[in-house]
């Protein structure tokens, strides 16, 4: 929860100074690690398997974000916005979504991690 807070202390930041090269893009990078972090920590705040694996199903939407968002941002910082082309922003597409594809059918398939079971030591 902490890297979320701080995460949402930079974003306010960030938007305060929007008009700069890659504040944008640098905003929805934050704004994905803020969902990441948060659904990341609401999973292992769960206490039974079902939910846990609805946090962490989600959790992967800010994480495929991230990636993305960086290297729009680094372009933008380095003054490389030409290479930001359509066919570029398509082609990062396609990572993300395969992945959230892999994670949210994981049951049919088991590629992303194995059967999952909730361990349960001294009661807890």
């Amino acid at each position: 929860m902490l890297s979320a807070l701080v995460s949402a202390g930079i974003a306010v930041t960030i938007w305060s100074r929007r008009t700069a090269p890659g504040a944008v893009s640098l905003f929805v990078n934050m704004l994905g690690l803020i969902f990441w972090s948060g659904t990341y920590a609401a999973m292992w705040s769960s206490t039974t398997l079902q939910k846990q694996l609805f946090w962490l199903d989600l959790s992967t939407l800010g994480a495929v974000i991230i990636p993305a968002t960086f290297i729009t941002f680094s372009l933008q910082v380095s003054r490389n916005e030409r290479f930001l082309t359509r066919w570029l922003m398509y082609l990062l597409t396609i990572e993300p979504a395969t992945s959230l594809l892999l994670q949210w059918t994981n049951n049919s398939h088991h590629l992303v991690y194995g059967p999952a079971q909730l361990w349960v030591t001294d009661g807890l």
